[in-house]
């Protein structure tokens, strides 16, 4: 995924490299982890009220390093890179 925007002030680009595997303890394929799995953790971000209420989209919903963290923790590995 590549994204464009500010850093400190200045233009930049920003790019995520995220390869998922078949996870043995759990069965899951990695097409299986990663079809749904941003709503599953928006789903919990909303159930614990981290969300304001109101339509509001998933990609401002909550702070991007939070979310990364949520990836993280479910053992999906990324980098990401600032050119």
């Amino acid at each position: 995924m590549v994204g464009y925007g500010k850093k400190d002030g200045d233009e930049t680009t920003v790019t995520i490299d995220l390869i998922d595997y078949y996870d043995e303890e759990t069965g899951f394929t990695a097409m299986e982890r990663m079809t749904g799995w941003h709503c599953a953790m928006m789903m919990g971000f909303q159930a614990r009220g981290h969300v304001p209420a109101g339509g509001i989209s998933m990609e401002v919903a909550v702070p991007a390093s939070e979310f990364m963290q949520v990836v993280l923790e479910r053992g999906i590995r990324f980098e990401v890179r600032y050119d």
